[in-house]
C-alpha cells in the first residue's frame, strides 16, 4: 500500500508514529520504506522492520526474504497472543 502518496488511511491509528515522521521530515518525500504489521482492525502494530536505509542493508527484512520471513512469524505469533 503506497499510504504515502494514497492517503494515510484513518482507521489504522497504529501507524501515527510513521505518519508524524513522513509529515515533519522534508526528506521523506523522495522516499519513505516502511514494512510494518498490523492487527486487522489497524490499531496495533505487532511487528515492524529495522530501517530499509542502505546501512542497514546486511541486516534489515527489507533485503532479505528470511529475515521478512521471520518478521512475519513474529507478527503472526504477536497477533495469536494478542486474541487470546
Amino acid at each position: 500500500m503506497n499510504i504515502t502518496d494514497d492517503g494515510w488511511p484513518d482507521n489504522l491509528t497504529a501507524l501515527w508514529p510513521w505518519k508524524l515522521y513522513h509529515t515533519s521530515n522534508p526528506i521523506s518525500k523522495y522516499g519513505f520504506t516502511a514494512i510494518v504489521l498490523l492487527t486487522p482492525d489497524g490499531k496495533k502494530v505487532l511487528a515492524g522492520a529495522e530501517s530499509a536505509g542502505m546501512e542497514n542493508w546486511k541486516s534489515s527484512e527489507h533485503y532479505h526474504g528470511e529475515k521478512f520471513a521471520a518478521l512475519l512469524d513474529k507478527g503472526l505469533e504477536k497477533f495469536k497472543a494478542v486474541k487470546r
